[in-house]
């Protein structure tokens, strides 16, 4: 199997991680063209107004609806890609090595699903003008391929998931930036209101691990911790459609 870093020398997947963020942003700054903002004084800095000014988009219930919709979405891709090393370990009793390897092999599939369904998807809901459904569709196809780890332990049954819950996020992420867009509740402000919408990611990896491990610890169980990152996508599909920003 192809290996970009030596398994056993961590130090190294660390480093191929480091280099690839390097060259990602070095990229984006070399093809960002900002527009020259007009000679104007910055307003005076006010700690309540920055508190009011930051908690405002939450009055909006569509930002609202999207951003704890967003953040239940990725709370089951972390923990998924938190738990699997461990998940593999203990229920197929196979070498870390191995684990390590079959790891590599799931977020491929994972991946390249993902890839080919945020593209196929993001083409047909533009054409079809309709995003809810297919991120609807998608969290439900995400809550499935874990209930497919949870029912069939089995190495088939591993990729089979790996293929429908990367399937199931690529149309979910294939309309998510879209939606985050339209529920912006002011036009001057979009890069605060985007930057909170996108703090959904960074929450489910500082809680994540506090979820896995409460539910491991209270049960010794990877099923119930999977009921859980499911029952996570399925409220989050609950949360997309009351949402009226888009259709």
């Amino acid at each position: 199997m192809l290996a970009l870093t030596d398994t056993k020398v961590v130090a190294q997947g660390y480093l191929v991680l480091a280099v690839l963020s390097v060259l990602c942003v070095a990229v984006f700054l070399a093809v960002l063209r900002e527009r020259p903002r007009a000679d104007e004084a910055p307003p005076v800095w006010h700690g309540q107004t920055f508190v009011r000014s930051l908690l405002h988009p939450l009055s909006s219930r569509n930002f609202t609806l999207t951003l704890l919709s967003r953040l239940l979405v990725f709370t089951p891709y972390t923990l998924l890609g938190t738990f699997l090393l461990y998940y593999l370990l203990t229920t197929f009793h196979v070498s870390a090595v191995v684990a390590a390897q079959r790891v590599t092999l799931f977020q491929v599939v994972l991946t390249l699903c993902l890839t080919l369904a945020a593209l196929l998807v993001g083409a047909w809901s533009a054409r079809v003008q309709r995003l809810k459904p297919f991120m609807i569709g998608g969290t439900l196809a995400m809550a499935l391929a874990l209930v497919v780890l949870i029912a069939l332990p089995t190495w088939t049954a591993l990729f089979t998931a790996a293929a429908l819950f990367g399937t199931g996020f690529g149309a979910y992420a294939a309309g998510d930036i879209h939606l985050a867009v339209q529920v912006l509740p002011r036009a001057s402000e979009r890069g605060k209101g985007i930057g909170i919408i996108h703090s959904a990611i960074y929450l489910p990896l500082v809680i994540g691990p506090w979820i896995g491990a409460g539910a491991l610890n209270l049960a010794s169980s990877f099923p119930l911790l999977f009921t859980v990152a499911a029952l996570a996508s399925v409220a989050a599909a609950c949360l997309i459609v009351p949402i009226r920003a888009v259709c």
